[in-house]
């Protein structure tokens, strides 16, 4: 038998590449993964996380994209532990070296040029641990904590959010999604590894203990835990959800929370038409909003038009009308706008609309005005009293003579102190 080492075919090639890389003096490349066109290795003595880029080629890397300092206080977390990439996302898994505190993740977001390093929100476990592992895919993360108090480990599952920001991932139940191996036992030691692809995720326990012998070990799969809000069944195990349970994402007054029936259905609670919500203001103008029976508020705005408020119509102030936007407007007529009974004379003017609505009489002052052409020989004067026309006769013993005498049969008249002519 010839021996393998001896018996590579003759057209056998290679195309491994070797590359060496040195970037800290210590412990570098303690953690590693790679996303396209890209390296992420960790240094956790040194607190520190690289990102490296691959060359056009993809043969080499060039010189180092950004350096991923630790955030938390050096002195308490080594920062790369563990570290993980997926779709323009960074994970570098911190954990503590004091008792009490817990793991914890820090998130960055590579720019679209690949070039700028983005520090997200970090993640904080709700327990402590001394190791731990970290995952990372698509939306979904998974923290692995295999030392907790009594060594039996969990995991938690991690959703990025629509604002960006990583935060525990709920299950149906409305509660972290935390995962167990539902018979673990002390120094099991679940989640000392995951992993998770399309919704599949794995993690080991390599201290369990089976018929084969002590720490034989075990990997666990699950399916990821189902979201509430597309669904009230378990996609993985058929199990129907409790009635009444919360699903769906609305909840306004007019479209409360979806809730669960019994057959494992999300139903739509939408509020009766009629049911108050949103604006409750009522005037003359704007009725409370309701609901409209298919989970919209309704603004119940009067009519552009409609009387109301003040009632008053005259010359200089018509009756109140809706606007049409809740509001009664005032339909005032413009100021100097002609009013009343419009009268012209040498003691009045034209009344006019103040803007207020009053209708204003423009009498001239009190007094002698100038009389041409008014009354005759018996008129003493002319005056003006409050907008009227006064004329004085002359006194009522007057001899004045205001017609002579025509003929020797015709006497001369003269005034009598009460009329003018």
């Amino acid at each position: 038998m010839v021996p393998c080492n001896d018996a590579a075919p003759e057209n056998a090639t290679s195309t491994v590449v070797s590359i060496e890389i040195e970037y800290t003096e210590f412990g570098f490349g303690h953690s590693v993964a790679m996303g396209t066109g890209y390296l992420v290795a960790s240094a956790p003595e040194a607190n520190e996380t690289v990102v490296l880029r691959l060359n056009a080629e993809q043969t080499d890397f060039i010189e180092p994209m950004k350096s991923l300092l630790a955030p938390e206080n050096p002195l308490d977390y080594r920062f790369g532990v563990d570290v993980s990439t997926d779709e323009g996302h960074i994970g570098v898994l911190s954990m503590s070296l004091t008792d009490g505190l817990a793991p914890v993740v820090s998130f960055y977001s590579l720019s679209i040029d690949g070039t700028l390093i983005q520090n997200l929100q970090p993640y904080y476990a709700s327990f402590d641990a001394s190791a731990a592992s970290f995952a990372m895919n698509g939306e979904y993360a998974v923290v692995g904590t295999a030392n907790g108090s009594d060594d039996t480990g969990l995991a938690t599952v991690l959703h990025l959010g629509a604002d960006g920001e990583w935060d525990e991932y709920y299950d149906v139940t409305n509660q972290p999604a935390v995962l167990n191996s539902g018979d673990s036992a002390d120094g099991d030691l679940f989640g000392n590894a995951v992993s998770i692809q399309n919704g599949v995720i794995v993690l080991s326990a390599p201290g369990l203990d089976s018929v084969r012998g002590l720490n034989t070990g075990r990997l666990y799969v699950f399916d990821l835990p189902s979201d509430p809000a597309t669904s009230c069944c378990d996609l993985n195990t058929g199990l129907i959800y409790s009635e009444g349970m919360s699903c769906g994402s609305a909840d306004t007054t007019c479209d409360p929370m979806d809730t669960c029936d019994a057959a494992g259905s999300c139903v739509f609670n939408l509020a009766n038409a009629g049911v108050l919500c949103g604006d409750t203001t009522s005037n003359d103008c704007n009725s409370a909003d309701t609901c409209d029976g298919m989970g919209q508020c309704l603004e119940n705005l009067v009519a552009q038009g409609v009387f109301c408020g003040d009632s008053t119509d005259n010359d200089c102030n018509g009756a109140d009308t809706c606007d049409g936007m809740g509001q009664c407007r005032d339909n005032l007529v413009t100021e100097d706008t002609p009013c009343g009974d419009f009268q012209n004379t040498e003691c009045a003017d034209l009344s006019t609309c103040d803007g207020s609505g009053i209708c204003i009489v423009n009498w001239q002052p009190d007094g002698p005005i100038d009389a041409s052409g008014i009354g005759g020989a018996c008129l003493e004067a002319v005056i003006c009293q409050a907008g009227d026309i006064v004329v004085v006769p002359v006194s009522a013993d007057s001899s004045t003579v205001c017609r002579k005498a025509s003929s020797d049969c015709d006497v001369a008249e003269t005034c009598d102190g009460v009329n003018i002519d």
